[in-house]
């Protein structure tokens, strides 16, 4: 069963007609949401599907921003961690997939490609958290690893799912410039950290995916894939 539309929904759409897994794929994305009612809902339509669904394996995208010490405080992170709690509480059999960045042109300007693409292209000026690192992962290649995790699946568990080297938002903004032939119009601001998740439950799907390139490299890969014309 498959419920939610959008970019990760959209990548998951052979399972919409399997009653042994729910994924859930309706949650909020937005990670500056700070509305209650977008959090309820997202709570109401998880507690129906414990209910209604209590016997199938489920499957969760939760957010890799719980490491990062800047984003902890935010309402969309506080509200993931609580889903997450509530489906530990709940649910018998379950695969909480922590998500990194996801890149994928869905036209969200939500995600942080779509969001420094649009902003870059269009001259549009913009704050940089010039210390700040962020982790980016192909909507295709969480599709290939969240498979591989379910056909293997053993015991409920939470999996990060993210690439394995973290880039310097400067340079994946450099990397933007090039692919797009057009100058950042930025505001540098001097915070952010460094971003370390540990990918050890994955690294065997991941040296798949990131044979022969990974870091600024794979990130070329993904511009690419999915911004080309």
């Amino acid at each position: 069963m498959l419920i939610g539309k959008g970019l990760m929904a959209n990548l998951f759409q052979n399972y919409k007609n399997d009653s042994s897994i729910v994924v859930f794929a309706s949650g909020v994305s937005n990670s500056n949401e700070t509305s209650p009612s977008a959090f309820f809902r997202e709570r109401n339509l998880l507690e129906d599907s414990i209910i209604n669904n209590p016997n199938s394996l489920l499957v969760y995208f939760s957010t890799c921003s719980i490491y990062n010490t800047s984003m902890l405080s935010k309402p969309y992170v506080q509200h993931k961690l609580d889903m997450e709690n509530l489906i530990k509480d709940n649910f018998s059999k379950y695969l909480i997939c922590r998500i990194s960045n996801v890149v994928g042109f869905n036209g969200n300007s939500n995600t942080i490609i779509n969001f420094l693409i649009e902003k870059i292209t269009n001259n549009q000026n913009f704050d940089v958290w010039k210390n700040a690192q962020r982790n980016l992962i192909g909507a295709d290649d969480v599709k290939y690893i969240v498979h591989k995790l379910i056909r293997d699946f053993k015991e409920s568990k939470t999996v990060n799912i993210a690439s394995k080297t973290s880039i310097d938002i400067l340079d994946i903004i450099k990397q933007i410039e090039i692919f797009t032939n057009k100058k950042a119009n930025t505001n540098l601001v001097d915070i952010g950290e460094k971003v370390n998740i540990d990918i050890r439950d994955i690294e065997i799907y991941l040296d798949e995916i990131e044979t022969r390139t990974n870091g600024i490299e794979y990130f070329k890969t993904l511009l690419n894939n999915y911004y080309s014309v």
